[in-house]
């Protein structure tokens, strides 16, 4: 039997806005990430508090086009 692969040293970085509906799903078909970061452009919905519950670090940034 082979050992498991290890785990990537990969880092998810998902720009948002106001992406509620969606995150939770897109972060958990990235769990093999090694790190998940939101970077936040002024959401008014749930997604920073989605982001967290799920682990992500959450940087919030105005878009700047």
């Amino acid at each position: 039997m082979s050992d498991p692969l290890p785990p990537l040293a990969l880092s998810l970085v998902v720009i948002t806005r106001d992406a509620a509906a969606q995150l939770a799903d897109c972060l958990a078909s990235a769990a093999f990430a090694a790190e998940a970061i939101v970077v936040d452009s002024g959401s008014r919905d749930d997604t920073v508090d989605i982001a967290r519950r799920s682990g992500a670090r959450v940087v919030a940034q105005s878009w700047l086009g």
